[in-house]
């Protein structure tokens, strides 16, 4: 991990605070809900940046292991995918190649069938579409369009 990451990520919470109190109003805001509503000490914010950049390397590695990487291990986690249909044995076979315990589903479409037939749906968005596009039909243009819809304003009155 470079150094340059770090002092990026740091920034990033610095602004992210200071953000919070960008106007004379918001700081006002933010220091009464603080210290009124959540009973946050006056020099919490000072704390807080000195916290922030105090934080080294081994810190940050230390946390990565200890929380992000079990959410990424077959023994301490659960993983739920949703996939296209053509990809799902493809997807079973490398979650059990990497030790995962795989429950194979398929969900139901709403009239009860299992939706293995991508053939259907686009068929249907096709036809549904037509020859049509945008409300035009093909040889029209826009100044067409324009000139009916004039001609319609005219009789109106």
């Amino acid at each position: 991990m470079e150094p340059s990451i770090i002092t990026a990520a740091k920034s990033s919470l610095v602004f992210a605070f200071a953000r919070k109190e960008k106007t004379m109003a918001s700081a006002a805001s933010t220091a009464f809900v603080n210290e009124t509503l959540k009973q946050v000490p006056l020099k919490f914010g000072r704390e807080f940046l000195a916290s922030v950049q105090a934080v080294d390397k081994r810190q940050i590695l230390d946390v990565l292991a200890r929380y992000f990487v079990p959410l990424f291990k077959p023994e301490s986690s659960v993983l739920a995918v949703a996939c296209a249909p053509g990809k799902q044995a493809e997807l079973v076979e490398g979650f059990k190649g990497e030790g995962w315990e795989v429950v194979d589903r398929s969900l139901a479409t709403p009239d009860g069938h299992e939706d293995d037939d991508e053939e259907e749906e686009d068929s249907e968005m096709e036809s549904a579409s037509g020859s049509e596009e945008d409300g035009q039909e093909d040889g029209d243009t826009d100044d067409e369009m324009t000139s009916a819809t004039d001609e319609s304003e005219d009789e109106r009155r």
